[in-house]
């Protein structure tokens, strides 16, 4: 059995490999982000892989990078936190400094050009250093009002114990 790191980044290249298929650079005229991730067909077909780039991601101002058998993350307004996932699952030991302090400041670069890569957007200007992609009033402009959120329609996704899902289009409510 082999163990490596995947992400669902990683999906759209396994999927154009195994379809011999390649990845538009533009569609309709509009330029589209470089394809990142690993096609990780030889892993399905149970062939040896290794991923040869690290896994970069965000999400509302969390950063984090997976290289081998290091992470490096970061929660929404805290500092960059390291681990070593192979010997610390639960992630309980920072090796931030000491040792590892050359792999962390290599890893926050790589984070940092990666973000600016994929405009990964922040509160000062495009500083990966202060990320932060959370609460809405801080970036009004995709912050909606009350009414605006009222007046669109809705859909409501329920699933019952038998697992059906039925989606449900409700109409707006009056602002």
């Amino acid at each position: 059995m082999v163990h490596e790191p995947c992400h669902v980044v990683d999906v759209l290249p396994t999927i154009l490999a195994a379809t011999g298929s390649s990845y538009l650079p533009e569609l309709g005229g509009h330029k589209i982000q470089p394809l990142q991730g690993e096609p990780f067909l030889d892993l399905l077909e149970g062939k040896e892989w290794t991923r040869a780039q690290p896994i970069f991601f965000e999400h509302e101002g969390n950063c984090a990078v997976r290289h081998g058998r290091f992470k490096l993350v970061r929660q929404y307004g805290q500092d960059w936190e390291l681990y070593d996932v192979d010997a610390d699952r639960t992630e309980l030991n920072d090796l931030v400094g000491g040792k590892f302090l050359r792999l962390w400041a290599d890893l926050t670069a790589q984070y940092e050009d990666w973000a600016e890569k994929t405009g990964v957007l922040t509160s000062s200007g495009n500083n990966p250093q202060t990320a932060l992609c959370g609460p809405a009033e801080i970036r009004p402009n995709l912050a909606f009002s009350k009414a605006e959120l009222y007046s669109a329609p809705k859909i409501r996704i329920t699933a019952s114990k038998y697992r059906n899902i039925n989606a449900v289009m409700m109409p707006a409510r009056p602002a």
